[in-house]
């Protein structure tokens, strides 16, 4: 049976491990969550959550959807994209339900599942087409000799 716990190391816990994410982020948003992901070199995902007071003043609410959004990546850390993820809660999130929170939760995930499987398929296509280009440019484009002034 796999194992289900979340422990430390699946969490985000420095300012240095959250600047990465904010970096070059992938982003899904929604009136009332963003998730920001990006890539780690670690086979298992973390997580970062900022639930500010701003959007939540009572801890009880604050507390209540980062246990929503710690329970759904620890029911998923083995189906999920091994990336880095930061969960930030907006204004719109104060008058949902439990079940409408996991659910916007799955929802944003597959945006980022989708956009992060573009992604490295794009970067791996893209990083072939330059170098066969470059090679070809500077076979078929004749380069004046050195020292050698151009006339138009």
């Amino acid at each position: 049976m796999a194992n289900l716990n979340f422990q430390r190391e699946l969490r985000i816990v420095t300012p240095r491990q959250y600047d990465n994410v904010f970096k070059n982020p992938l982003k899904a948003s929604s009136p009332a969550l963003t998730i920001l992901a990006c890539t780690n070199d670690l086979p298992h995902l973390r997580l970062g959550l900022i639930v500010p007071k701003k959007v939540l003043a009572k801890a009880v609410d604050r507390n209540r959807i980062k246990r929503l959004c710690r329970n759904f990546f620890r029911l998923h850390q083995h189906t999920a994209q091994p990336l880095d993820y930061v969960v930030i809660a907006k204004g719109g999130i104060r008058s949902m339900e439990n079940s409408d929170v996991v659910a916007l939760l799955e929802k944003l995930c597959t945006v980022i599942s989708r956009r992060y499987k573009k992604q490295a398929s794009g970067s791996s296509s893209s990083t072939r087409k330059p170098s066969a280009k470059s090679s070809e440019d500077a076979a078929a484009s004749p380069q004046p000799a050195p020292n050698t002034p151009s006339r138009p």
